[in-house]
């Protein structure tokens, strides 16, 4: 093939799943490569191979991440802008969505940035005559993501105001702060709130309640029921619109007996 066919000779393959374009692709074009699926140790972001786009194509342009539901693309999770010109692997941090443990399937669309200001608007066309768009199984292999827990039935107060329940585990990944709730116990109920505590994230240690002193403990044996809770409007403080942290599908909830 001459010099000049090679410039200017544009093929579209499509090759285990590998997408190609410009067959000169340093001279202005569209490469990329993106498993179907991409498999992830960090529950917050994802590598994908390469994603080329020339800067004679578009000055800059955006990789948009929606929710993949129904055999279709539906809300957007995340926008990035991809720096053209540049053939790299492009790793995804999420801000604000994070993938559960396991396989996930969403939705990856490159757009071009058409009125050239540097920011996504749904007017801007998706590159290479929609070709580059497909669905992407994500998988999180790493299991320490999950939640687990480790509650005490009963245990010894180590003071008036102190005793060790056990452990729950809920990685920083899963919220930005989590909530222990100690109630009393009412007729084997959850009765009046006690305290309201911070509940470390990754922590793999024995969690220690500490009362307040008007929740003080005399000699005797006591009731109380726990409840943990996540952060889910990151406003710091829990409130009812907080979530429950969940472990196997189920709230994490427990009573212990606590002698002093």
């Amino acid at each position: 093939m001459s010099g000049l066919l090679q410039r200017c000779f544009i093929v579209v393959m499509l090759i285990s799943g590998v997408l190609l374009g410009n067959g000169c692709s340093d001279r202005g074009g569209i490469e990329y490569t993106i498993p179907k699926l991409i498999k992830t140790d960090k529950i917050d972001r994802f590598r994908i191979q390469k994603i080329y786009i020339s800067t004679k194509i578009a000055k800059s342009a955006f990789l948009v991440m929606r929710k993949y539901e129904d055999g279709k693309p539906g809300d957007i999770l995340q926008v990035d802008a991809i720096k053209t010109g540049e053939p790299s692997p492009f790793t995804i941090i999420l801000d604000h969505f994070t993938f559960v443990p396991g396989k996930q399937t969403v939705h990856l669309a490159v757009h071009l940035d058409q009125n050239q200001n540097s920011e996504f608007d749904e007017s801007d066309p998706i590159a290479d005559d929609g070709f580059l768009q497909r669905a992407v199984e994500i998988e999180v292999e790493n299991d320490i993501y999950l939640t687990s827990v480790e509650l005490l039935e009963s245990t010894q107060a180590t003071s008036r105001n102190d005793f060790k329940i056990g452990k729950i585990y809920i990685h920083r990944y899963m919220a930005k702060k989590a909530f222990l709730l100690v109630y009393a116990d009412k007729d084997g109920q959850k009765g009046a709130l006690l305290e309201t505590l911070d509940l470390k994230l990754s922590n793999k240690y024995n969690i220690l309640v500490k009362l307040s002193p008007e929740n003080e403990l005399s000699s005797g044996s006591y009731t109380f029921h726990l409840a943990a809770y996540l952060d889910s409007n990151d406003n710091g403080q829990y409130d009812e619109n907080d979530k429950a942290a969940m472990f196997e599908e189920k709230p994490i909830e427990h009573t212990i007996n606590v002698e002093r």
